[in-house]
């Protein structure tokens, strides 16, 4: 894609919306590069949870870019908590 798009064509959440702005990202496209870099990359900005994480990887999936290894990285975290889980209870 050669267009850069803003990240406020996302129309995220406000909280979503003013992580993402203090943290200096202004462009989708930063958000994927990053992504492909640090597939952690979403958890390390202040304010954004697994509910933000999840729709703001939705709404750029939506645009065409691919976030697969991000969204495999967070089923596996998924599973290895419900793991953890399921077996400290005794």
């Amino acid at each position: 894609m050669d267009r850069l798009f803003d990240i406020s064509t996302l129309n995220l959440s406000t909280r979503s919306y003013n992580a993402l702005h203090r943290a200096g990202i202004t462009y989708v496209e930063t958000i994927v590069k990053n992504l492909q870099q640090d597939a952690y990359f979403l958890t390390h900005i202040k304010n954004l949870g697994k509910f933000s994480e999840r729709e703001i990887l939705t709404k750029i999936e939506a645009l065409g870019f691919d976030t697969n290894q991000t969204k495999r990285r967070l089923r596996n975290d998924k599973r290895r908590i419900n793991m953890f889980s399921k077996r400290d209870n005794f």
